[in-house]
């Protein structure tokens, strides 16, 4: 008979009235899932199913020797995984600043227009983190920062550096656009890497 594991201890499911493991997985959601809990992972005979593998996966019948293994984790825990990824998220924001700085100082309008969007898209991602964060975590927004800001000051700044930015390409302000995207967003996004992000594990780990 298969064995089923959530988080790496066997579970009673009842084999014989399902025959996938499409089947299977509302199943696990609904018998052994709390409500802050979301489903992270399955791996079937040591194979981890991805979106590029989960139709082989999905939809084959579930075997005699099949090993199927659920892991779940709370929405704190998965948020806590985001805001350790940011830094790294917000370094390679900061490379793609640098390299759209390059090309606007060496007037590659092009290219600056195409790095731009990808940069806009990147603050957009970044700034719905944050919002994330803000809904599964404690978070006091209006505590001072080693920098003498608060966390809702700098959300306020990120939002109007964005703004100032659609403006300067708008009016093809090349010096306004290098300033905001050289000083102002990467100063913004240095504070959160350094001060916020360290503040907000700190609390959220005790």
């Amino acid at each position: 008979m298969a064995i089923v594991e959530f988080n790496y201890r066997p579970i009673d499911v009842d084999i014989n009235s399902i025959r996938t493991i499409a089947e299977l997985i509302p199943c696990v959601k609904s018998n052994h899932l709390d409500q802050t809990e979301y489903l992270t992972n399955l791996v079937i005979n040591g194979e981890e199913v991805t979106g590029q593998n989960q139709s082989l996966y999905l939809n084959r019948k579930i075997e005699a020797n099949d090993l199927i293994q659920f892991e779940a984790s709370n929405s704190k825990d998965l948020i806590m995984q985001t805001i350790d990824e940011l830094p790294g998220y917000i370094d390679s924001l900061i490379d793609t600043i640098d390299l759209t700085v390059k090309f606007a100082e060496n007037s590659q309008h092009t290219l600056v227009f195409a790095l731009m969007k990808d940069v806009a898209g990147k603050i957009d991602s970044f700034i719905q983190l944050i919002s994330q964060i803000h809904q599964g975590l404690t978070i006091n927004s209006d505590q001072r920062l080693e920098s003498g800001h608060s966390i809702k000051q700098l959300e306020i700044h990120l939002l109007s550096v964005t703004k100032a930015l659609l403006t300067a390409q708008k009016k093809e302000d090349h010096v306004m656009l290098i300033d905001l995207l050289d000083y102002e967003l990467k100063d913004n996004l240095t504070q959160w890497k350094i001060t916020v992000i360290p503040q907000i594990k700190r609390i959220n780990t005790i």
